[in-house]
């Protein structure tokens, strides 16, 4: 008999924006020994990164470029991520 693939779901934790940004803070400080930046730059996620770093650690960042990043998600676009994520659960082996 054929061994049915493992379901691979959400098991993986939830992870947030401010989420990564601390790590990457903490890898900048603790590995690289980077104390400031000169500025925070990204697109789209990076963008909401940069904009997440300035607010978390203001003192550790002189310039904020946020391109194509938003503080917030308009609803569309949280329409559309659901979409994608039904589209992904859809699949039998999730």
């Amino acid at each position: 008999k054929q061994q049915q693939p493992q379901r691979y779901g959400t098991s993986f934790p939830l992870v947030s924006v401010f989420d990564m940004v601390r790590a990457q803070e903490r890898l900048l400080r603790e590995v690289l020994g980077v104390e400031r930046l000169h500025a925070s730059v990204g697109s789209s996620l990076g963008g909401m990164q940069s904009l997440a770093f300035a607010a978390l650690f203001p003192e550790r960042v002189d310039r904020c470029v946020s391109i194509s990043g938003c503080a917030r998600s308009h609803p569309y676009s949280i329409a559309m991520r659901y979409v994608q994520r039904r589209a992904l659960m859809s699949d039998p082996h999730w």
